[in-house]
Formats: C-alpha cells, sequence, structure tokens
C-alpha cells in the first residue's frame, strides 16, 4: 500500500556477503552498519528460533542472493542482524496539487533551542505566491511523543525582539514516533497573495532537550559545501513564546524544519 520500508541490519557477516537461498540468521551485538529495503515478509517460514522473516531488497546487485526469493533478495529471520534498528516508512501522503512552503531545503539535519528545558518556540514567515487557503502545517518530530501546538499569525514586528499578532488559527496534539508529519488543519485558514503569514510552533520533547528541528550542516559534514552558507532569514527561536529572535548558528542564519500547505483559491 505504501511501498518499500527504508532499514538498516549488520552485513559485516561472512554469512550474509554467501547468502544465496533460505533464511538468513546472525545473532550477534554488531550495530547495523548497511542501508537495504524491506519489501515484504512472511511469518511461517522457519529458521532456528522460530518462524518468520523480512524480505529485503539489497544493492550488491542481482548475482547475490541469485536462488534467494528473487535475484537481489533475500529472507532475513526476524530480529537478526538488528534488523529494523533504523527505519522510515511513508504512512500516508497528501494532496499533490497542494503547494508546499518551505525554507528548509536539506528538512530536519540537526537539532536547536532547548534553553535548558524540553519546550521551546520555533516561528517561519512565508509569503504565498497566490492566494488560497491554508490547510496543513508540516514538521519534523525530533522525539516520540512530543507535544506541539501550532499557531498561525497575520502579523509580525518590524525588528528583533520579534513578536506575532492578529491569531488566525491555533491546533495542538501529539506525535507517536519520531519523523515527518503533516498536521490538516480542523479549519483552514485563507491566505492572501503576497501577504505573509508566520506559522509558529511550541515544540515539547518527551525526553530531549534540543526539540526543534532545523536545516544545518557543520563544515565536517558530507554535503556542507553543496548547502547554502546562510538560511532565508525567516526562521525565529524563542525560549517564552512571547518575543522571537532569528535563528543563527555560530554566526549564520539557519532555517527551522516548518512548513505549510497551501491549495489555490478554487479547491
Amino acid at each position: 500500500n505504501y511501498g518499500p520500508v527504508y532499514s538498516t541490519m549488520y552485513a559485516g557477516d561472512p554469512g550474509f556477503y554467501a547468502y544465496d537461498s533460505g533464511v538468513y540468521e546472525y545473532w550477534g551485538t554488531d550495530e547495523p552498519n548497511h542501508a537495504i529495503q524491506i519489501i515484504g515478509w512472511n511469518d511461517s517460514l522457519p529458521y532456528s528460533r522460530g518462524r518468520g522473516a523480512w524480505l529485503i531488497k539489497n544493492s550488491w546487485g542481482t548475482d547475490w542472493g541469485a536462488h534467494g526469493p528473487y535475484p537481489g533478495c533475500a529472507w532475513v529471520a526476524y530480529g537478526a542482524a538488528n534488523i529494523g534498528d533504523h527505519t522510515s516508512a511513508i504512512t500516508s501522503c497528501n494532496d499533490g496539487d497542494i503547494q508546499l512552503y518551505y525554507h528548509d531545503e536539506y528538512g530536519w539535519m540537526g537539532y536547536c533551542c532547548g534553553m535548558g528545558t524540553n519546550t521551546a518556540w520555533g516561528a517561519v514567515r512565508f509569503i504565498p505566491a497566490q492566494s488560497g487557503q491554508l490547510r496543513s502545517v508540516d514538521f519534523w518530530a525530533v522525539d516520540d511523543n512530543m507535544q506541539y501546538e501550532i499557531r498561525i499569525f497575520d502579523d509580525i514586528s518590524d525588528s528583533s525582539p520579534y513578536t506575532f499578532s492578529n491569531q488566525l488559527g491555533y491546533q495542538n496534539g501529539t506525535t507517536e514516533e519520531v519523523g515527518y508529519y503533516s498536521v490538516s488543519l480542523n479549519t483552514p485558514i485563507t491566505v492572501v497573495k503576497g501577504d505573509d503569514f508566520v506559522v509558529q510552533i511550541k515544540f515539547t520533547a518527551s525526553g530531549y532537550n534540543y526539540p526543534i528541528p532545523m536545516d544545518y550542516l557543520s563544515s565536517g559534514d558530507e554535503y556542507y559545501s553543496d548547502w547554502h552558507a546562510e538560511g532565508s532569514g525567516e526562521s525565529y527561536v524563542s525560549g517564552n513564546g512571547k518575543t522571537f529572535t532569528k535563528l543563527s548558528i555560530g554566526g549564520s542564519l539557519t532555517d527551522i524544519g516548518i512548513r505549510a500547505r497551501v491549495s489555490p483559491e478554487e479547491c
């Protein structure tokens, strides 16, 4: 229904390199070191400790696992090789015709702004290219069971410390797992072409003191040279939810992983 699941496993065992058929098992404690796709499962396949295996697609060509379920694929016993320790899956999607507004080109690359507590406020300013209805707010949850409070504002002050006014909407909730969320607003909000609006979120993590997701790479990261050296200047942070400053790391402006989805007027 939703496509393959990105996951990881430990692949340093010689038995995995030599896999040709059957159900692969490795019960050591080595940490995952290899990315694979989970494309299916079979609860009845037997292995030494029970039954059930994941069907994985590897990236080593079709000569590997040639006599397995499919060339280039393998059965991996449930729980073997620490499979599934790091996993990402799509569970739903939004209408592709809705315009997505964002400044965080790389998405969630880091954390910030706990200020000694697990609660912080982030906000992003957008200028719609067309009039329409703000229908969803997107963001990354950096922790399990995060609480969020979304507020939409029409106005922002001219200078720091920044304040927002003329609140247009409010919605709250809790996320179950780490990941990317698109929260549909119970009441869509009308936005006007060229008239800016601000999406503010109060993030409260369940056990982490840096709850705000941000688009940021340090000089040691592999993709640093391709990253925009400066953020958009449209992201704001606060420790009290009242006065905000522009987000900067090491003197460079950077962007928060908060996004907005706007449908055209005719929708």
